[in-house]
């Protein structure tokens, strides 16, 4: 369940959503709301990016998803005690995990932290065929 406020002829309204009616909806369109965050749109992305390969857009869009749900927080390296999180995926399958260190690894972009476990399962649940592009040529 979650619940989120939408605005209803000029009203914010509450409403909650299990998480099944949540990934419908978000999979009508499951950028739009990462392209909102940054206050563009998906024909001005691929405007400035329509020119890179799949996968480096899949990359850029992936730490995009990451700034959205860190709300612009960015990960404390001096702060041991902080849970960071990044996707683990098993290539085969293409499943994943959820991994926490107190470092980072040279394999791992900051850009692909998320502050909360949560948000990282939540995202990877929604926009799963976008780390697929981002992690696949």
């Amino acid at each position: 369940m979650k619940t989120i406020k939408i605005n209803i002829n000029g009203k914010e309204t509450e409403i909650t959503l299990t998480k099944e009616q949540l990934k419908q909806i978000n999979n009508q369109n499951p950028l739009k709301k990462v392209f909102d965050y940054h206050k563009t749109t998906e024909e001005e992305f691929n405007k400035l990016n329509g020119h890179l390969p799949s996968h480096l857009k899949g990359q850029i869009l992936e730490a995009m998803i990451v700034e959205m749900y860190n709300k612009g927080e960015k990960p404390n390296w001096s702060n041991s005690n902080q849970s960071k999180y990044y996707p683990y995926f098993n290539m085969g399958s293409f499943s994943y995990d959820y991994w926490v260190y107190d470092y980072a690894v040279s394999s791992v972009p900051a850009s692909s932290i998320f502050l909360r476990k949560e948000d990282l399962l939540e995202a990877v649940e929604l926009y799963i065929d976008l780390y697929k592009q981002a992690r696949t040529f």
